[in-house]
């Protein structure tokens, strides 16, 4: 395990509280996206996900915290034959090396409950990524928190603006946009949730909405 794996972390520091907070030792995500999931959802254990774009079991994962530390169980798919193996070797859940492109939503859901709670797309470029989102059968399954990468920093803005109008014409709502794990000038990720399936005060707690690009550690750390 590289130190690039995994994190070290410190729960005095979070902005906004969350149950179970003081277990993490260490986190994977690449801009913290799994702090985010367990931050809107008060620290859920034995939630559920669907991660399109997984890559590495470890390093940079939005769901090996919520995994191996919360319990979570869910299905996670990418289309490179280079990551099944260390799936493996990382004594995490079977990656399903698959298409998102192409492949049957609804088969590969119907083990799925219908609400489920975290949706991570994240895949290259950007236009596949909004693709999948389509593809979705977003009229049987609800997600109770998304993190969508759009790499307007090196795409332009269209997916950015085009994901956000699909999302909210399917009943979601932004909670954070123009996440940036470096600068003002590396925009490439909005959070949403659905404002039906979490809790209100949470979600109030967690909205910044204005049109800055917004490193992540300042908007999840004092």
């Amino acid at each position: 395990m590289t130190q690039e794996t995994k994190k070290s972390w410190n729960h005095h520091n979070l902005v906004r509280v969350f149950d179970h907070a003081d277990t993490i030792t260490y986190n994977y995500a690449q801009s913290d996206q799994d702090i985010f999931v367990l931050s809107m959802l008060n620290g859920r254990h034995a939630g559920t996900y669907l991660e399109v774009g997984a890559g590495w079991p470890l390093h940079i994962s939005n769901t090996a915290l919520l995994e191996l530390d919360f319990g979570w169980t869910g299905i996670s798919i990418d289309s490179q034959d280079v990551f099944p193996q260390m799936w493996q070797d990382q004594a995490r859940k079977t990656l399903v090396q698959t298409n998102a492109l192409s492949v049957d939503f609804h088969q590969l859901l119907s083990t799925m409950p219908p609400i489920i709670d975290y949706l991570s797309l994240d895949c290259d470029p950007g236009w596949a990524t909004l693709n999948i989102l389509k593809r979705l059968p977003l009229d049987l399954y609800r997600f109770k928190v998304i993190t969508f990468e759009h790499e307007c920093y090196a795409e332009g803005p269209a997916i950015k603006l085009a994901s956000r109008q699909f999302l909210q014409d399917n009943g979601y709502q932004m909670v954070v946009g123009n996440i940036s794990e470096l600068d003002i000038n590396c925009d490439y990720e909005d959070w949403w949730v659905h404002p039906d399936l979490v809790d209100h005060e949470r979600l109030q707690a967690h909205t910044c909405l204005d049109d800055c690009v917004k490193n992540y550690k300042t908007y999840l750390y004092k």
